[in-house]
């Protein structure tokens, strides 16, 4: 005898909706009874991963204030615009080996400003425009003019993937 025969004989039929003259089988097998669980784990809850009724409580984040008042205007908006420094005409990045400088968060050796650490005063600080505003939401123009401006390295905040990795926590990723 057939082994598909066998098979189909043990599923009902299941209507058509468009034919209701024809059947087909839902499935080969037949319909299952309770579901099998180690010896281990009968007497548990099985495991929930929906994302129901779950309350988390916001405390926020405190910050100390500071001896000078933090001040932003529309004037700091217009100070950096994303993917214009250090791009060519073309749009694309000017990646140059000679006349380029690293940036710590991207390693990518590109013209464009950098920011200089007033601290360690090492490559680590040097972070160019775009990711130090988009990691960070600093100016690297406010940075550069700043003798006192400190790394994220140095301030213990840096999200690179050297320093992730580092502390065990997976590597963020390409942001753009």
């Amino acid at each position: 005898m057939d082994l598909s025969h066998k098979l189909n004989s043990l599923c009902p039929p299941k209507l058509n909706r468009k034919n209701p003259s024809s059947t087909q089988c839902s499935s080969p097998l037949p319909l299952p009874g309770p579901l099998r669980r180690s010896s281990s784990s009968q007497n548990t809850v099985p495991v929930s991963y929906s994302e129901v009724g779950v309350a988390k409580k916001d405390e926020g984040v405190k910050l100390q204030e500071g001896t000078r008042p933090e001040v932003h205007t529309e004037e700091h908006e217009k100070l950096w615009t994303l993917f214009e420094d250090g791009y060519g005409e073309d749009g694309n990045r000017i990646y140059d080996p000679i006349k380029g400088k690293t940036c710590h968060q991207c390693r990518q050796k590109t013209l464009g400003h950098r920011s200089c650490c007033s601290k360690c005063n090492m490559v680590q600080g040097r972070l160019g425009g775009d990711c130090l505003y988009l990691r960070y939401g600093e100016q690297v123009l406010e940075a550069i003019e700043n003798p006192n401006w400190v790394c994220p390295v140095c301030h213990r905040i840096c999200n690179c993937s050297l320093y992730r990795n580092a502390r065990g926590w997976p590597p963020t990723g390409a942001l753009y």
